[in-house]
């Protein structure tokens, strides 16, 4: 790959800031005030002498007392205009001008002490001379401070790139000069990412996929922000762009939306033109970021490898976690994790009446060895002292310390699909209308219920959360990090195990309407199910879920895990905020991967 320095001109624009006045007095820089060396050979910031007094700018004595004090400092940009390339920053010089109570103003430029604000990137040098960073941009701050005044100085920094990765020179002379058309017909079509995708910055980059079927043999692909605009040329079908270059436009500092354009064109290297020039779509492709928030995993069940794989967010690969190659049975499947970050409900064992285990995060290996409680599906407390679990119709509450069974909860129906809120107040279930085989996995006709837990392992009446209608189930309840939402699975006239009209829906636990996710949901009879919560950033909440949908041109028809942002403020206003999804850098596009959860790092 060539990174080359190619693009026009783009302007860095500084605006000055004046501090304001401080109450401290400047001593007295002539020698206690003596009038005479204020007159002879005092000197004052900036290099003037004191006998140079009310001669203009740099100056500053008083006429009687000799004593000044510095009363504004303002700081500008010699140039308003600044080009950077990748790898190629540019640079201006700032001026310091500090004012003095006799009206008089000096360049303090080379006494002033400057810096580069914490949020903000680049150098500034001791002389005022700023570097932008080299391999991003956005608004920054310069800082300097002089006589116990501070001022700052906002700068706005642009950066461009072509990353050229078929190494022909005349192509990529011939790309710009080139004005693409416009149109349909003949523009290769983005697959993926999906157009208004809201994507987690700190993931590893995502691919861009396309559909070409004009015969093409060179694509432009083009990110721009509001600072930034990478472009990569390229003859293959698909382009990943490096860590680096993805973060350079997914920073949100670096402004939140993307433009996202391919074009494609043939290349006739003989004659070194475009005969027939550049097609792109009139339409980009809007890409929002926004911050996973928290460090940790995205951990999933895949059945191929008969356990639990694991991609660190912000990793290329998955690894795995614990899986029949390292127990020696069966682990992962109807897993969950929030109530409790550092342990991990799972099932251990073949069939789905396994054993319900407790896993610690840190040591899976280990604790997995334990022994454990027949159960198809289970939910940990937040204390991780208490477990519900599900097993032929009945939730069963054990003490964990003791290995005790301490009873039952007062369920309706068929309950299954436990899950415990993160606050420990409630406990959510399917309370569903029957089962296929006695199998808690594959029940129909289900309704979400909650029961609020009292002191003394007791428990609150039976009550409604979100009641599906006619030919629907509603199933697979899963609380928010802050227990104020429950995700969930509905389907039409099927049962809950694998439904292929599994779609994503979101209720508040006070009972409002029940929202549909269909941004999310993307497309129908696609298998969207077991959503699960990841960190909620803002009004945005992430949440995990599999999907059978093809991963553009990667996957077709296995179960992938899939991520998409919730707008929650939406939700509240009774509107579908979720965005169309994404997937989850890393994981084996060859396996079936399902129930994901997030596992939040730990702090040290």
């Amino acid at each position: 790959m060539r990174l080359r320095s190619c693009f026009c001109s783009v302007a860095i624009i500084a605006m000055g800031c004046t501090a304001a006045v401080h109450d401290d007095k400047k001593a007295d820089l002539l020698g206690a005030g003596d009038a005479s060396a204020s007159s002879d050979s005092g000197s004052v910031p900036g290099g003037s002498s004191g006998s140079d007094a009310g001669a203009g700018a740099g100056t500053g004595t008083t006429e009687d007392s000799g004593v000044t004090a510095a009363t504004a400092l303002s700081c500008r940009a010699d140039a308003s205009e600044i080009a950077s390339v990748w790898d190629i920053p540019g640079s201006t010089q700032f001026t310091a001008d500090g004012t003095w109570s006799d009206g008089t103003t000096d360049d303090v430029t080379a006494t002033a002490t400057w810096s580069v604000a914490p949020d903000s990137e680049g150098t500034i040098a001791p002389d005022g001379t700023y570097t932008a960073p080299p391999r991003n941009a956005g608004p920054m701050v310069i800082l300097v401070e002089w006589e116990g005044l501070t001022a700052e100085c906002s700068v706005d920094t642009r950066l461009e790139a072509t990353i050229d990765l078929v190494g022909d020179t005349a192509l990529e002379a011939a790309i710009r000069a080139t004005v693409p058309t416009l149109a349909v017909d003949c523009a290769p079509y983005v697959l993926y990412p999906y157009d208004r995708s809201r994507i987690p910055a700190d993931f590893f980059s995502p691919e861009v996929q396309w559909l070409d079927e004009q015969g093409h043999n060179t694509f432009v692909i083009t990110f721009e922000t509001e600072w930034i605009t990478i472009q990569a040329i390229t003859s293959a079908d698909s382009w990943t762009p490096t860590g680096d270059e993805w973060w350079a436009v997914a920073d949100p500092g670096s402004g939140r939306d993307i433009a996202m354009t391919v074009l494609g064109g043939h290349w006739d290297a003989s004659t070194g033109t475009l005969p027939d020039g550049l097609c792109g779509s009139p339409w980009s492709t809007e890409l929002t970021t926004e911050y996973w928030g928290a460090p940790g995993a995205v951990l999933y069940w895949t059945p191929d490898a008969q356990g639990i794989w694991k991609v660190d967010i912000g990793a290329e690969t998955a690894d795995a976690w614990a899986d029949i190659s390292t127990t020696g049975q069966c682990v992962g499947c109807h897993s969950t994790n929030y109530a409790n970050p550092p342990l991990f409900a799972t099932a251990r064992g073949t069939g789905g009446y396994g054993a319900s285990v407790i896993a610690e995060v840190t040591d899976p290996l280990t604790s997995l060895a334990g022994g454990g409680r027949e159960a198809s599906f289970s939910a940990l407390d937040p204390s991780g002292t208490r477990m519900v679990r599900a097993d032929r119709g009945v939730l069963y509450l054990d003490d964990l310390t003791t290995d005790a069974n301490l009873g039952t909860l007062p369920t309706t129906g068929w309950p299954t699909h436990p899950n415990w809120s993160p606050d420990g107040r409630w406990v959510a279930y399917s309370s569903c209308g029957s089962v296929s085989g006695g199998n808690d996995w594959t029940a129909f006709d289900c309704n979400l219920h909650i029961i609020e837990v009292l002191p003394g392992d007791t428990w609150g009446p039976d009550t409604a959360l979100a009641i599906a209608p006619p030919n629907q189930s509603y199933y697979y309840p899963e609380f928010s990090p802050d227990s104020q939402w429950v995700a969930f699975t509905r389907n039409t006239n099927e049962d809950s195990y694998d439904a292929v009209t599994a779609e994503l829906m979101i209720t508040a636990l006070t009972g409002s309407p029940p929202v549909v996710l269909a941004n999310a949901n993307t497309q129908p009879n696609a298998t969207n199910s077991w959503p699960r919560w990841g960190p909620i950033v803002g009004d945005i909440g992430w949440l995990a879920f599999s999907s059978r949908r093809n991963y553009a041109l990667r996957t077709s028809g296995n179960h992938q895990v899939w991520v998409t942002g919730v707008d929650l403020a939406d939700v509240s206003s009774g509107i579908d905020g979720s965005a169309p999804p994404v997937w989850v850098p890393g994981q084996s596009i060859t396996t079936g991967n399902h129930t994901p959860s997030f596992i939040q790092t730990q702090p040290e």
